[in-house]
């Protein structure tokens, strides 16, 4: 891993804060996780465009332009040298500023299907990519220690929002469905909407609605496209992924790799 804090490269023990700052004490700042594909940064700019977009929300001043932290990212990636790495970028109030990157290792298993759990809970401010990020922390983890691989959110009346880390999409027929309220509008999704060879319809759904869709996936900054083949206990298209998802999924990773 190498981090850079306030543009200068320091040791992992060295990236500290003070106990008395205020994203320790109370959550406040903002960040971005962002990935390389083949040594070069998928998105970056749009990625920076959000992250000032969340600062200016819970109004944050970002100590520096977005084109210094362009260079900065691409600074770190190439010191680092691997071809898919994984970075995070982080702003406080204490014009503390750090971005750190390390290996992107590969898992191929997420192609097969993923199993994800219902959680009843809703995000605050779902659209700002804050510090404060407990809430999804905890549906996550709950959803992990269960032996899934994502948290999916639903509110009290059992419509679906977003996943803990990850957007949400379905088929209905020939329509790709998502839902557009009360979410973060992931990078990711924006792109594999732009990419759709399927009309893109933004609509709202419940669970047992979700259930009955052979196709559905979630998308990740990390990750990409990943089928969902189970949600709870009910199986989604006899556990495999379906042909739309995998023409979606072929589609993205000639996006992302320029071919």
């Amino acid at each position: 891993m190498l981090i850079l804090k306030n543009n200068r490269i320091i040791r992992k023990n060295n990236a500290t804060i003070s106990i008395f700052s205020e994203a320790f004490m109370y959550g406040f700042g903002v960040f971005e996780t962002l990935r390389t594909y083949n040594s070069k940064t998928f998105e970056l700019e749009a990625h920076i465009n959000r992250l000032f977009n969340s600062a200016k929300e819970i109004k944050l001043k970002i100590p520096y332009s977005k084109k210094r932290i362009e260079t900065m990212v691409k600074k770190l990636v190439k010191l680092l040298k691997f071809e898919n790495q994984l970075i995070k970028i982080i702003s406080t109030k204490e014009d503390l500023f750090i971005i750190s990157s390390k290996l992107k290792y590969k898992e191929s298993l997420i192609k097969d299907g993923v199993a994800v759990k219902t959680i009843e809970l809703q995000r605050k401010l779902p659209s700002i990519k804050s510090i404060s990020y407990l809430s999804s922390y905890i549906a996550n983890n709950e959803a992990k220690n269960k032996n899934y691989y994502e948290a999916l959110l639903i509110d009290s009346h059992k419509n679906i929002s977003e996943g803990a880390y990850s957007n949400i999409f379905w088929f209905e027929r020939d329509k790709l469905c998502t839902n557009s309220k009360n979410i973060l509008h992931g990078i990711t999704r924006e792109i594999v909407i732009k990419i759709s060879p399927f009309k893109v319809k933004y609509k709202g759904i419940k669970l047992s609605s979700l259930l009955n869709k052979k196709e559905i996936f979630l998308t990740q900054t990390s990750k990409g496209i990943i089928p969902v083949v189970k949600i709870d206990k009910t199986i989604i298209n006899k556990g495999v992924p379906g042909h739309k998802t995998k023409e979606l999924i072929k589609r993205f990773s000639d996006y992302a790799l320029g071919t």
